[in-house]
Formats: structure tokens, sequence, C-alpha cells
């Protein structure tokens, strides 16, 4: 997960706060995802990702209601 594009389509681009705000949780996530390939031994598999990403996101307050476009 590429933080730095996906913070700028989760917060609004006029407000650097926010993005700096989804930094850290986004950094978390993509740790998290990357654990969960690993451990299924699938490095690289992209729906096992964007699963892990999208429940440790859903997990977030400030930004659970935000999705990754498909």
């Amino acid at each position: 997960m590429n933080c730095g594009t996906y913070c700028r389509t989760v917060s609004d681009d006029r407000i650097d706060e926010k993005y700096e705000e989804c930094l850290g949780p986004c950094f978390k996530c993509s740790q998290v995802a990357i654990r969960e390939q690993a451990s299924a031994h699938k490095p690289g598999d992209e729906q096992i990702a964007r699963q892990s990403f999208e429940q440790c996101w859903a997990n977030i307050p400030t930004f659970g209601a935000f999705k990754i476009s498909k």
C-alpha cells in the first residue's frame, strides 16, 4: 500500500493535518497486511493484502468509514 497516495484519497487534500493523521494508521495497516501475506505463505498476494488492510482500516475510528477503491 502506498500510504502517501492512499492518504491523499481519503483525506482532504487541502488539509495537511488530516493527511498526516492518516499516515500512521495506514503504515500500521500496511504492516498488518504484509504479516498476513507472510503467515499465509503467499507474499505478494494482492487479495490477502487488500482484505487484511481493509479489516485493519475498518477498526480505526477516524478513517474506518473510508474504503479502498477497487
